[in-house]
């Protein structure tokens, strides 16, 4: 990611990271009964940005997933995110990060419904799963859905 950001930043680009900062009663929590293991409780490691990660000066933060009764897998969702990019006049979104089958497709999708040309770089997402075909259903999902698909090394 970060040699994405030293890539795009002479360019203008403003950068948004997402950052989940879940609750430790979040409904999406097994435990709480949700569907998903414990990640990114609000105050962990698990939730704080990579340490070598380097966000240039005027980056936004946006943090979700800090309602514990909503499990929102979109950045869209119970977040300021859209109103953001309305802020910024934003009218394409470049989606990178973590899980492609879950969080970037529903990013993805939601970003679209919001009418916004979007682009997620393919080798800035990665998946949770260890099954193709459910990546591959993903990928198919944003596809279908208007998504377009590029490399880093197509951002200039």
């Amino acid at each position: 990611m970060s040699s994405l950001v030293r890539r795009v930043q002479p360019t203008g680009v403003r950068l948004i990271a997402i950052q989940y900062w879940h609750p430790k009663e979040h409904v999406s929590f097994l435990e709480n009964g949700g569907t998903r293991l414990k990640h990114c409780v609000e105050g962990s490691d698990g939730a704080r940005f990579h340490p070598r990660l380097k966000m240039p000066v005027g980056s936004l933060v946006v943090r979700a997933g800090t309602d514990a009764g909503i499990a929102a897998t979109s950045a869209f969702s119970a977040s300021t995110l859209n109103t953001a990019l309305e802020r910024y006049g934003v009218e394409r979104l470049f989606i990178c990060g973590v899980p492609a089958e879950h969080t970037v497709l529903e990013t993805a999708l939601d970003s679209k419904v919001h009418e916004y040309n979007t682009i997620v770089v393919e080798d800035g997402i990665a998946p949770l799963s260890s099954s193709r075909s459910e990546v591959e259903s993903a990928a198919e999902k944003m596809k279908s859905a208007g998504v377009l698909f590029v490399k880093k090394a197509d951002l200039n």
